[in-house]
């Protein structure tokens, strides 16, 4: 086993507030309340932090850490302070991209005129065909008041329309 210091901070290396350490891919990996520091097994630890942010969550980039047995090994992760920012839709995988299956009232989604039973296709130029729910949700959230670009599938009478449509992240509270 090895010993882990992480600290978890904002842009300018202050603590952050609130931000939690979680394990990507860390065999082991627990906390030690006795000696107030984490522990895993020796070799290869992948870790990330994230925070709760309204009915969202702030998430650092994963960090990698080689421990070494037995001894105290330190990480530092980033975690962003700006708030995180979200468009309001809840979806499900399926034909070929995301289905919407619900609009909040009110949210960036429903200002850009997204409606149940549209599929999602892409994200920022990235086919979301295939994408797990995780990757997906993290390719929409991101920084209040930074914009997402979707390309969305949906019926227009007979025909099947692809359009691109532009939403702008905003904090939302849950």
């Amino acid at each position: 086993m090895g010993w882990l210091v992480i600290d978890v901070v904002d842009r300018a290396g202050r603590p952050a507030e609130r931000g939690r350490v979680v394990p990507v891919d860390c065999p082991g990996f627990g906390y030690d309340p006795e000696r107030a520091m984490f522990l895993a097994e020796a070799g290869t630890c992948e870790l990330r932090a994230f925070r709760r942010d309204g009915a969202l969550f702030a998430r650092s980039q994963p960090i990698t850490v080689e421990l070494q047995e037995g001894d105290t090994n330190y990480a530092q992760i980033e975690l962003s302070q700006a708030r995180t920012g979200g468009i309001g839709i809840r979806f499900s995988p399926g034909n070929g991209g995301m289905r919407v299956m619900t609009v909040v009232e009110g949210t960036p989604a429903w200002e850009a005129g997204l409606e149940r039973g549209d599929v999602v296709v892409s994200v920022d130029g990235v086919s979301v065909d295939g994408m797990s729910n995780g990757t997906f949700v993290e390719a929409m959230t991101g920084e209040e008041g930074t914009e997402v670009r979707f390309e969305v599938l949906y019926e227009d009478g007979d025909d099947e329309v692809v359009e691109e449509v532009v939403v702008t992240r905003e904090y939302l509270d849950g």
